[in-house]
């Protein structure tokens, strides 16, 4: 099942509100006539697996990266060993953006952003100089 996978790839089970997350966002549409009554998508089990397939590699990119960002109260920090004109990318697990920015980052940048994210899983997606790296974070209450 998808929470003994997530356990033995992640090495923690996935909390309910990103197991909702994770189930809506990779499940099947379902007709939504009245007589169906739509109560959401219907979970893909599969696309959930794959899903997190691509959630543990990238896990394992991260320990490779070069980037590391956290929230603060001044904002969004990252931290990087490079320089350079960059765009940023912070995203949920389903792919809802939270925050874009393109412009020049330093080793340590600070992005005056009014971030209060909720709980879950988040990717800060890092793209220039012919590179992308993905930073993994989990945000708690």
């Amino acid at each position: 099942n998808i929470q003994s996978y997530a356990k033995k790839n992640l090495g923690r089970p996935l909390t309910s509100l990103e197991m909702r997350n994770l189930l809506v966002s990779t499940g099947i549409p379902q007709g939504a006539d009245s007589l169906t009554r739509h109560i959401g998508p219907l979970p893909n089990i599969r696309a959930a697996l794959n899903k997190l397939t691509t959630i543990t590699a990238l896990e394992a990119q991260q320990a490779r990266n070069s980037i590391q960002w956290r929230l603060s109260p001044r904002g969004l920090v990252v931290e990087t060993f490079r320089d350079g004109n960059f765009d940023l990318t912070l995203t949920d697990i389903s792919g809802r953006v939270f925050f874009y920015a393109s412009e020049r980052i330093s080793p340590q940048a600070v992005f005056r952003a009014p971030l209060r994210l909720p709980r879950g899983i988040y990717f800060l997606s890092i793209r220039g100089e012919g590179k992308r790296e993905v930073a993994k974070q989990t945000i708690l209450p």
